[in-house]
């Protein structure tokens, strides 16, 4: 059950929401089912109607339900298609994708590397590295479409007080040591949600996941950053539009 306590309308409203799309993806309701009438809503969350409302608002609007005034709100999906796009043909659009999002910083701490983690991050095993966590949203989503990773090379962990406010570490690693990336390189695979991840991004274990890293070298192929992000099915998609470098022309010629 949703604790209230210390929390505002818009807060509240958004966690009751998550709730019931953890209920909605758990197939507690079929499609085209009528959910709980507001009153039982209500009572199960210890809510005013005003609150609730803004929920089911929020559910509406990203196409879990369908509602109808003086009706029950009904199921319309269990994934519904809107997802944040991406279009991007440079290195620059792959970053300024998130001017158009929101997001929140989990945490910031120092961890030891383990075996996996050391082949990507290209450091021995067992050795600490500052990583820190963000979620990302749709601006006005209820459901985050990213989970992302952040591990700083040591050379730039001077960053994390710079953190407050901030959306990207990248950024900071420019403005205050004065880097220019020189080479962005990313990796795309397919995974599964684990427990951990699952419960971040407000998904089943075992969904299916976008699994993105991201590596940013300065100059002299200096490391600075490896992020490494999770993106579920049907919240996100990568267009990459690439020109090819000779010269077109339009001269049709005919076939040999």
């Amino acid at each position: 059950m949703t604790s209230i306590s210390g929390k505002n309308k818009k807060t509240i409203a958004q966690q009751i929401a998550l709730d019931i799309i953890q209920d909605i993806q758990a197939s507690k309701w079929k499609l085209g089912e009528s959910l709980p009438s507001e009153m039982e809503l209500t009572k199960r969350f210890k809510v005013s109607r005003t609150t609730l409302r803004e929920a089911l608002r929020r559910l509406q609007e990203s196409g879990y339900i369908h509602r109808t005034q003086g009706a029950r709100s009904v199921l319309a999906s269990q994934q519904p298609e809107k997802m944040f796009v991406n279009i991007a043909s440079t290195a620059d659009d792959i970053l300024l994708y998130v001017k158009d999002t929101r997001s929140t910083l989990l945490a910031s701490e120092y961890i030891l590397v383990d075996d996996v983690l050391a082949s990507v991050l290209n450091c021995e095993k067992g050795s600490q590295r500052l990583r820190i966590t963000f979620l990302r949203w749709r601006k006005d989503a209820v459901e985050p479409f990213c989970y992302t990773e952040v591990f700083v090379a040591p050379l730039f962990e001077g960053i994390q007080t710079r953190l407050e406010g901030a959306s990207t570490v990248y950024n900071l690693i420019e403005k205050y040591y004065a880097v220019t990336y020189t080479r962005i390189e990313q990796g795309i695979e397919a995974q599964r949600a684990d427990p951990n991840l699952a419960s971040r991004l407000s998904v089943l274990v075992d969904s299916p996941l976008l699994r993105v890293t991201t590596t940013f070298y300065g100059a002299s192929d200096l490391l600075a950053e490896v992020s490494i992000s999770y993106f579920p099915e049907r919240r996100y998609k990568l267009q990459i539009v690439r020109q090819r470098h000779e010269q077109a022309t339009n001269t049709l010629s005919e076939p040999l």
